[in-house]
């Protein structure tokens, strides 16, 4: 839904600069505007031109929330309802919900203690990313392995069958959307 909207603000944008007069100047002030000065004798400036920055900066402020004021903001979409879904839409929405609920608390701790390489701000932490998504993977997988051994335990079933059947059958199951 966010790509749809950054879609048509740039098909907007690029019909607005189709319509404006040749470019002479173009500079950007303090908070990011572009202003321009066309090359009419009127020497009128245009301001309120969008750059893409701003653009993913607003695109970025929709997407992300704040579950807790004090840290920073989680990229995380709300389940949609399904337009076209027939007769299992509901089912969809509800299934979307439920992993929803029990994906955010990840999601937050994820956000929260992995710092994002992907802004130029952050790119000098790429070390401290791939150490703690390394700790994150050491965690969840000793977690896991837990789990599945006292699950097996109380099912009175082998931690070797457990571990070959339940976390086989786990790492092979692909993930769709």
């Amino acid at each position: 839904m966010a790509q749809k909207q950054v879609m048509r603000e740039y098909a907007k944008q690029q019909a607005d600069m189709a319509n404006q007069p040749a470019i002479a100047v173009v500079y950007v002030d303090a908070n990011g505007n572009a202003h321009t000065v066309p090359t009419d004798d009127d020497k009128e400036t245009k301001v309120g031109i969008e750059t893409m920055a701003d653009v993913k900066a607003d695109e970025e402020v929709q997407e992300k929330m704040r579950p807790c004021p004090c840290l920073p903001a989680v990229s995380a979409e709300f389940p949609e309802f399904p337009e076209d879904g027939g007769a299992l839409a509901s089912f969809r929405f509800l299934l979307g919900w439920v992993l929803f609920v029990l994906s955010f608390p990840f999601i937050c701790l994820f956000t929260w203690t992995i710092p994002d390489c992907s802004k130029a701000h952050n790119r000098k932490y790429f070390l401290a990313s791939f150490t703690m998504s390394i700790v994150w993977i050491a965690i969840l997988s000793f977690a896991m392995v837990t789990l599945v051994g006292r699950s097996g335990c109380i099912l009175s079933v082998d931690k070797f069958t457990m571990g070959l059947v339940v976390i086989a059958i786990g790492t092979s199951v692909p993930v769709s959307n």
